[in-house]
């Protein structure tokens, strides 16, 4: 279970894919004190782990959140403060502190999040491979991104 040091409140939209389509679920989570990794409809799949454990995409969000990022030189090993992994040789050591996470932008398994053109050429189109990793966007690098397995920190991101 992740301790938060302070109230975080996160809007997350979670996405619950089934072989029906998905089903979008809106919250607002003021405090954590334990999440089941449960889904609320009776179609839509939990996700598993290689292990064959239930994916728990709230309290990865809050970990990513609460876990610093390397938006200024990236890292070849991907999450430097993940047990067990370092920072690689090279990396510049007045960086590796890191910066607030403010998104944590997760994906899912089944349907992808394709525009129009692309579905329509790929119908059939399925991912069911679970990747184990998080990465951090580097500074000022575009990229896609959707609304519907993300946290964010509201304080960290200001008055809208």
């Amino acid at each position: 279970m992740v301790t938060l040091q302070r109230p975080l409140e996160f809007l997350m939209a979670l996405t619950m894919s089934s072989i029906t389509g998905t089903t979008l679920i809106g919250c607002w989570v003021q405090r954590l004190l334990a999440f089941p990794s449960r889904t609320l409809l009776a179609d839509a799949l939990v996700a598993k782990d290689p292990y064959g454990n239930d994916i728990n995409a709230l309290q990865q969000h809050i970990k990513n959140l609460l876990t610093p990022s390397t938006p200024h030189f990236f890292n070849t090993l991907y999450d430097p403060y993940r047990e067990g992994a370092d920072f690689v040789h090279g990396y510049p050591f007045s960086l590796r502190e890191g910066a607030p996470t403010v998104v944590s932008h997760g994906l899912w398994l089944n349907i992808p999040d394709y525009d129009a053109p692309t579905q329509l050429v790929k119908p059939l189109e399925r991912n069911t491979r679970f990747v184990d990793a998080v990465m951090t966007i580097p500074t000022g690098t575009l990229f896609p991104m959707c609304g519907m397995n993300l946290a964010f920190d509201r304080e960290l991101i200001g008055p809208v």
